[in-house]
């Protein structure tokens, strides 16, 4: 076909979010088993909306929509917590607990008892995850996630500053959680410093980009 008729078919494609809502295309997309968190947030958006519908039946399709999203989520984690009673858990299992609890606090955003519930217990499985070892810089990232949501800023600074100190060989991904931390404090000073520090490390293409970003210049100056 000519790029044309590709042009035209993007064109004439209703959005998501535009309404009225499109409740067949909401369903086919739910019914995906692939979706990414973004994907899931974006939706989240507008079955909260619909779940104030005037109509039961559209109010009735938000809510089986939203049970059904978590109801996904927690068979997901019960059938981890079933599998690794049966061996001796490894740290991909709590990873693979991890990721989920702290997705359903961004789900749960808004229902502060919930979003606080599931926080705590993906910090639960990071300290389980940290006595096994050495953690990965991956861990790190989720555990400064967990820590800033539940607004534990101090315990954050203290952990990554405990962290660098152990872990040189990825100093360069924990000074950018240190300046993610620094942010959300508001704490301009120290992330002046961070990001001098950066500048002296040995950054990937991405880091030196978001660097720059940061100071407001081109990436290759």
């Amino acid at each position: 076909l000519p790029p044309a008729a590709f042009i035209r078919r993007s064109e004439n494609v209703k959005p998501i979010f535009k309404e009225p809502y499109d409740l067949g295309e909401i369903d086919r997309i739910l019914a995906k088993a692939d979706l990414s968190i973004e994907t899931i947030l974006l939706l989240m958006q507008i079955l909260a909306k619909l779940i104030n519908h005037r109509d039961p039946e559209v109010a009735l399709f938000a809510a089986e929509s939203i049970n059904a999203i978590e109801h996904r989520y927690n068979v997901r984690i019960q059938e981890t917590k079933d599998r690794i009673e049966e061996y001796t858990p490894q740290a991909e299992d709590y990873r693979f607990l991890i990721r989920p609890y702290l997705e359903l606090s961004q789900i749960n955003r808004i229902r502060q008892v919930l979003r606080n519930f599931y926080l705590g217990e993906a910090y639960q499985y990071c300290k389980r995850l940290w006595r096994l070892g050495e953690l990965l810089a991956e861990d790190y990232a989720l555990l400064t996630r967990i820590l800033l949501a539940l607004e534990l800023h101090q315990q954050c600074g203290t952990l990554l500053h405990r962290a660098v100190e152990l872990r040189p060989d990825i100093e360069a991904e924990l000074r950018f959680l240190q300046r993610e931390a620094a942010f959300a404090r508001r704490d301009t000073r120290t992330m002046g410093r961070i990001m001098d520090r950066l500048r002296g490390l040995n950054l990937t293409a991405g880091m030196k980009r978001q660097l720059a970003f940061w100071n407001g210049v081109e990436a290759n100056e």
